[in-house]
C-alpha cells in the first residue's frame, strides 16, 4: 500500500488491532526486594512471554532479568518475583537459563496460570503454535512487539507498582540470523494508532528496558505467528535485537547461540 495508504490503516482499527496484539501474551516481571512501608530499595522490571509448548506452559523472559533477582536475593537475603500479580519460586519453577542466549523458561503450575488470565485483558492469552518450531524470520518481514518499559513504572502506593504497556507493529526486520533477529526503529516514520491523551509518548520514549522478555510476532498475512524474544535494545542506534523463537527447545531447554 501506498504511505497514505498506511498512514489510514495505522490510524483505524487495523492499527490498533495490531499494536495491541502481542499485549494480549505477555507480562510484566516485578523483581526486587519485598514491599515495607519505608519503601523498597531495590525494583526491576521486565516482560515475560506465555508460551505453551509440548511439555507444558512457560514465562519465556530473559537470563539477565533473572540475574538481576540473583542480585537482589544475595544483597537483601531475601527477593520477590512476580509476573503479573503471582508470585513465583525461581528456585522451584526455573527450568532453563542460558546465559549465551539471554534466555529463560519458567514453567507455571495450571493455578498460576489460571490467575495471570483472571487479571485483564493484558496477558489473557497464551501462545499455542500450530507446530514447533516457528519458520525463520526473514529480512524485510513486518514484525510486531510489545513489552513494559521501566521508564514507564509507577509507584502508586508502598506495595503497589503501575506498569504502562509498549507495543508496535510493521516494524521490518533488518537481520535475520539463525541466533538472532534486528529491527532499526525509524521512529520518523511511527504513527500513534491508539487514541490516548499522550498519544506521542511511545514515539519519543528512548530507553526500552523493561521490554526484554517481551514477545514479538510476524506477520505471516493469514496469521501472526510467535517469532522471538526481546532480549536488548542498543539505544545509541535505536536498534532492537531478539532471539528467535526457535532456540526454545520443545522440552524448555534453550539452544546455544552460534
Amino acid at each position: 500500500m501506498s504511505e497514505e495508504q498506511g498512514r489510514r490503516f495505522a490510524t483505524g482499527p487495523g492499527g490498533e488491532i495490531m499494536v495491541k496484539y502481542p499485549l494480549q501474551y505477555c507480562k510484566a516481571v516485578f523483581l526486587g526486594g519485598r514491599p515495607r512501608k519505608s519503601g523498597t530499595t531495590k525494583v526491576f522490571n521486565g516482560t515475560a512471554t506465555l508460551l505453551e509448548l509440548p511439555s507444558g506452559i512457560y514465562a519465556v523472559t530473559c537470563a539477565h532479568v533473572i540475574d538481576a533477582y540473583y542480585d537482589v536475593r544475595n544483597e537483601l537475603g531475601d527477593a520477590l518475583l512476580q509476573i503479573g500479580m503471582t508470585e513465583i519460586s525461581v528456585e522451584d519453577q526455573l527450568v532453563c537459563k542460558n546465559d549465551t542466549t539471554d534466555l529463560v523458561t519458567i514453567r507455571l503450575t495450571t493455578a498460576q496460570l489460571d490467575a495471570l488470565q483472571r487479571e485483564g485483558e493484558i496477558g489473557s492469552r497464551v501462545i499455542r503454535p500450530a507446530k514447533w518450531p516457528p519458520e525463520p524470520v526473514e529480512v524485510g518481514q513486518p514484525i510486531m512487539f510489545g513489552g513494559f518499559p521501566g521508564a514507564w513504572r509507577e509507584w502508586v502506593a508502598h506495595d503497589e507498582l503501575v506498569f504502562g504497556s509498549f507495543s508496535t507493529a510493521g516494524i521490518k526486520v533488518t537481520t535475520s540470523h539463525s541466533d538472532r533477529l534486528s529491527c532499526q526503529l525509524e521512529r520518523d516514520y511511527w504513527i500513534s494508532s491508539v487514541a490516548r491523551g499522550d498519544s506521542d509518548k511511545a514515539i519519543t520514549l528512548k530507553e526500552l528496558g523493561g521490554l526484554s522478555g517481551g514477545p514479538a510476532f510476524v506477520d505471516r498475512g493469514l496469521q501472526f505467528e510467535f517469532a522471538g524474544i526481546i532480549y536488548q535494545h542498543a539505544e545509541s542506534f535505536d536498534i532492537l535485537f531478539l532471539r528467535p523463537a526457535g532456540l526454545i527447545n520443545p522440552d524448555g531447554s534453550i539452544k546455544d547461540s552460534g
